[in-house]
């Protein structure tokens, strides 16, 4: 999994005191006027105070309206793939492996330029103004097996800021990719599980592990 069970549960605290601006600074200054007021927009629609992320920084402030946007919409966050795995290994006595940490996260986000952070909050913006034809086009393409559909559902937004998807993508795959030739060496059957914007692409996990050897094909 991206994250263990134990990371799951540590990630929330961690990402909520790293989302926390320093003192003296605030997310309008940071975006300017326009998205700010875009931000107030949307929370006041999801129910929020109009200055709920006044202090918050931009990524955070994106993953919280997307969270929030998705809770309002009838989703379930507890209900995702990654706790129903767990909950299926666990329940069969298997260890779960995580391939990233919370901390490794946060630092990531940590990492991103202002710039970069923009990019993913106006991204989250649009997504919320039409957010069921989002999540319907998504689900779509996934059943249907349309990767290049999903791919551009998925990770086009990633081009709008310069070395966003490098960060966010591109070199955690080839880090897990890594991490998973490793895990091959070991002897027993594995099973994985990510989110789908890295299995599309063609710098996408299953695409980096058939360079090295691994060859993968898509079950129907």
């Amino acid at each position: 999994m991206e994250l263990s069970g134990e990371e799951i549960d540590r990630a929330g605290p961690l990402f909520t005191v790293a989302g926390k601006l320093p003192e003296g600074q605030s997310l309008r200054k940071l975006v300017g006027n326009g998205i700010y007021n875009d931000v107030e927009r949307l929370s006041r629609k999801l129910g929020l105070p109009a200055n709920h992320f006044a202090e918050n920084t931009p990524w955070f402030t994106g993953l919280s309206l997307t969270v929030i946007g998705l809770v309002k919409a009838g989703y379930n966050p507890a209900s995702g793939a990654d706790k129903f795995f767990i909950a299926q290994a666990e329940g069969m006595g298997k260890p779960v492996f995580g391939l990233e940490t919370a901390a490794q996260q946060v630092a990531l986000f940590q990492s991103l330029t202002v710039q970069q952070e923009k990019a993913l909050l106006v991204d989250t913006l649009q997504q919320n103004a039409q957010l069921d034809v989002y999540y319907a086009s998504m689900q779509g393409a996934w059943l249907s097996g349309n990767v290049a559909e999903l791919d551009h559902i998925l990770n086009d937004a990633l081009a709008i800021a310069p070395e966003l998807r490098e960060k966010m993508l591109s070199a955690r795959n080839r880090d897990w990719a890594d991490k998973l030739m490793q895990m091959l060496d070991r002897p027993g059957k594995f099973f994985v599980a990510v989110g789908a914007g890295h299995l599309t692409g063609d710098d996408s996990v299953i695409k980096l592990l058939e360079g090295m050897g691994v060859p993968a094909a898509r079950i129907e």
